[in-house]
């Protein structure tokens, strides 16, 4: 492929949508409309005489950018159309520490990723089955700690800073523009010990758990139980997802015994390690 005949150019929401959908990749349309709509986020679309032949997307919280899709089409891969996207979309954040996820079967975009110093960091692993049923959740939601729980609210724009500080302590940097979002999507839930926060976690409407961020990988088991009750609650859900790091040992752990299966996986890479991924369960593989 001549790479002189491609044009590669900045869309909007309405257009990286439709590029996603022609390349097949199946995007939310709130969550892309969040990302790409707002001052720090960007996306890219390779065409040919009007045909779409690739996508890029990435978006910037703090001093840190996320790659948040890299697709090529379907044998157009290897000359060089997603090293072109993935330049178009870190150019404007150069000075940014770069992260994303990349699924362990994509080889040569995890190559690209690397080449752009985002090295893998350990795994993301999506984790899916039957809701426990409710006498084991309470079982395990009553165990050592008495948390004070309350809902997380947006107020003037804002939420609870707190939730910023677990972010940095364990995914290694806060996002405060998704903050409000997963808010007003979804339910959060704040842990509180003694009048100090120690944990986050937000569920939502079609069972996905995460974020969830604890102080303390000993709190994640009855933060974890008390988050799965809360979906089954708000949602009357059955059927649950999570995205869980390696790292974070308790949770997969807990999660297969209660009959869940890693199905899809990922990589995490980034520049240089998250600070603490034990501590930590994921939102979306777009949004590590």
């Amino acid at each position: 492929m001549n790479l002189a005949e491609v044009r590669v150019e900045g869309v909007d929401a309405g257009e990286a949508l439709r590029a996603a959908r022609a390349l097949g990749v199946d995007w939310q349309r709130e969550w892309l409309e969040h990302l790409v709509e707002g001052p720090d986020g960007a996306a890219f679309v390779a065409s040919r005489d009007g045909d779409v032949l690739g996508l890029a997307l990435g978006y910037r919280r703090g001093q840190a950018w996320t790659l948040a899709q890299l697709a090529v089409r379907e044998g157009m891969r290897g000359e060089g159309l997603g090293g072109a996207l993935l330049a178009a979309a870190i150019a404007p954040y150069e000075a940014c520490e770069r992260m994303a996820a990349v699924p362990t079967t994509a080889c040569d975009a995890l190559s690209l990723a690397a080449r752009r110093a985002m090295v893998p960091q350990g795994a993301l692993l999506e984790l899916s089955g039957s809701m426990p049923n409710e006498r084991t959740l309470a079982e395990i939601a009553a165990g050592t700690y008495r948390f004070t729980t309350a809902p997380i609210l947006v107020e003037g724009g804002r939420i609870s800073s707190s939730i910023g500080a677990l972010d940095r302590e364990t995914r290694g940097a806060p996002r405060e523009r998704d903050y409000a979002w997963f808010a007003e999507h979804g339910s959060g839930v704040l842990f509180s010990l003694e009048g100090e926060v120690v944990g986050y976690v937000f569920v939502w409407p079609d069972g996905t758990v995460g974020p969830l961020a604890a102080a303390s990988a000993s709190y994640l088991p009855q933060m974890l139980a008390f988050a799965l009750h809360a979906a089954a609650t708000a949602y009357r859900g059955s059927w649950i997802r999570l995205l869980v790091p390696g790292a974070c040992g308790k949770v997969l752990r807990l999660l297969l015994r209660q009959g869940l299966r890693i199905g899809a996986a990922w990589w995490w890479c980034a520049e240089s390690a998250p600070a603490d991924l034990s501590r930590y369960v994921a939102f979306r593989p777009e949004a590590p």
